[in-house]
């Protein structure tokens, strides 16, 4: 029986999962007919050991690319085998010679093979030396034939022209003229003054808004809630479980009611009745219901339900009739009606 785990298991810097799938290939392949080749697929492999499909692809790539492993064949007809170099370190004639085996496999602590690193003339970027006689000078232009200057480039093109770099300097550094900067402000005085013409053309055909009086304007950004009214309105809203992300009309109409009232003078008032209302319904155990009847309608005045009554007043009465001890039953009758009939007639 070959010794192919403790082999395997032997050699430097592979993973777990790796071993064991050179360990479960090489048994495969060894116990095969004929010898040599693992037919098995990665749901097997998987099932066999454990993990995912998508892991045991990405292992048996990563071996065979670092030579331990072979396969010939795709899809169904896909085969596996140790390769030539593995083999000799588990099937080697004796120990010593499968001691030399793996040691000319040479794997380092990662379970690479090591890099071999030809000597080549690089310079200390990476990069081949420039030989002398690779540049050459600019040459004249000639109908088929690269115009390269004088550092072995091609020449710029700008448009459809293709200038050299000496005239593209002297186009790009050379002065202005007196004659071109004169003409340059003639042209730059023109455009301020058709702006300007222009800027005034738009002024006649849209007239300036008349900004309003800082009164009007602080009228417009609608009314100013004190705190007061705004904690009663809150008050309001719990009651009727309004929220202003969830009804925000309601909402609204809540605070408009509370801040016309502050402006008329009636704000204790209505706070007074507001509390005398949530008491009557919590005695009586009922929930508060349509807030438009309570409240009244802006156009009346706000003439609702919650100045109709003396709220207060009709809420010590609930308390009242709720801590009442309840009525005594009718005393019952010591003879029966039957009965008394059955001693009349006796």
């Amino acid at each position: 029986m070959l010794p192919i785990r403790q082999t395997i298991n032997a050699l430097p810097g592979l993973k777990r999962t790796e071993k064991a799938v050179l360990i479960e290939v090489c048994q495969l392949a060894e116990n095969s007919e004929p010898a040599g080749w693992c037919t098995a697929k990665n749901d097997y492999l998987v099932q066999a050991l454990g993990g995912t499909e998508r892991t045991m692809s990405r292992t048996i790539t990563a071996l065979e690319s670092r030579g331990l492993l072979l396969s010939k064949g795709q899809g169904k007809a896909r085969k596996l085998g140790a390769s030539p170099a593995l083999r000799a370190c588990y099937a080697g004639a004796d120990e010593a010679t499968r001691r030399a085996a793996i040691a000319t496999l040479n794997l380092d602590k990662n379970g690479h093979q090591p890099r071999q690193i030809e000597p080549t003339n690089l310079d200390k970027n990476g990069a081949q030396p420039r030989q002398n006689d690779e540049v050459k000078a600019a040459e004249p232009r000639q109908n088929g034939s690269a115009n390269l200057d004088k550092n072995g480039h091609q020449p710029r093109q700008n448009g459809s022209r293709v200038i050299g770099d000496q005239q593209y300097q002297q186009l790009t550094s050379s002065p202005p003229t007196p004659e071109e900067w004169v003409a340059a402000q003639k042209k730059i005085a023109k455009l301020e003054l058709e702006n300007s013409q222009l800027k005034a053309k738009i002024e006649e055909l849209v007239p300036p808004v008349a900004q309003p009086p800082r009164e009007i304007a602080a009228e417009s950004q609608g009314p100013q809630h004190s705190l007061a009214s705004k904690a009663l309105a809150a008050e309001m809203a719990k009651l009727w479980h309004i929220t202003q992300q969830g009804n925000a009309r309601k909402w609204m109409q809540l605070a408009r009611f509370t801040h016309l009232m502050e402006q008329a003078g009636r704000l204790a008032e209505v706070s007074k009745q507001f509390t005398g209302y949530a008491l009557y319904r919590e005695k009586r155990g009922i929930e508060p219901y349509n807030l438009d009847k309570y409240l009244g309608s802006e156009g009346e005045g706000y003439c609702g339900e919650w100045c109709a009554y003396e709220w207060s007043t009709k809420a010590k009465e609930a308390k009242a009739d709720r801590d009442a001890p309840p009525a005594a039953a009718p005393a019952r009758a010591a003879t029966s009606p039957t009965k008394a009939r059955a001693q009349n007639w006796s």
